[in-house]
């Protein structure tokens, strides 16, 4: 597959068509984790799509409210959901936008009752 760009915007919604439930559950699982030792995460994709339905994608928290500075957690690969090491997940090209816990949740849901049918 060549490589494909995402919107500078995109965020999981934007590709929710191609993410398998299992993806959006492991992404979610992660959240969790860092939700409970640094508070109000969020998580960004990766633009560069390497594997249809895989985008990598890094959490951070929010610093400072007023300017809205983030701070960097960890980034993982969306095929493998294994941690980038910090030097390379900053010579990727990551999304300006970004989910909530919360709407990573809702999301999941939404593919389970598609699933369902």
């Amino acid at each position: 597959m060549a490589q494909v760009y995402l919107p500078k915007n995109a965020t999981l919604r934007t590709v929710a068509s191609e993410l398998t439930e299992e993806y959006v559950r492991r992404v979610l699982e992660r959240m969790w984790d860092y939700e409970r030792h640094v508070g109000d995460i969020k998580v960004s994709i990766g633009l560069a799509l390497h594997q249809r339905g895989f985008p990598d994608y890094y959490f951070h928290a929010v610093m400072e409210i007023e300017t809205g500075e983030r701070m960097f957690c960890d980034a993982y690969s969306g095929k493998t959901h294994r941690e980038i090491p910090e030097e390379r997940a900053w010579q990727r090209p990551w999304s300006d936008e970004n989910m909530t816990l919360k709407e990573v949740g809702s999301l999941l849901g939404e593919l389970r009752k598609a699933k369902r049918g």
